[in-house]
């Protein structure tokens, strides 16, 4: 699954509330995650996604807070392939 599909469906299912919660996929050395602000349930293409080096420091204009939280996942986890940090409303 794709990481617009599975914003959506994290959104349809009730597992964010507003703009609270991203997802991120490893791709090789880097990971791309939704941008800060985003909802879920309006991510509809490329331009909502920013990649994001798992070995550099570096964080793009626009990264969400929680991109320290992904990159250290992916460096402790190298068979992670995918975050979800979904904020439910209850």
């Amino acid at each position: 699954m794709d990481i617009i599909t599975a914003c959506q469906k994290i959104a349809e299912k009730g597992l964010v509330a507003g703009a609270s919660g991203n997802i991120s996929e490893k791709t090789g050395q880097t990971f791309r995650i939704t941008a800060s602000g985003m909802r879920l349930d309006s991510v509809r293409g490329e331009s909502a996604i920013l990649t994001c080096g798992i070995v550099s420091d570096d964080i793009p204009a626009g990264a969400s807070m929680e991109i320290r939280m992904h990159r250290a996942i992916y460096r402790q986890r190298p068979d992670a392939w995918a975050v979800i940090h979904a904020n439910p409303p209850y």
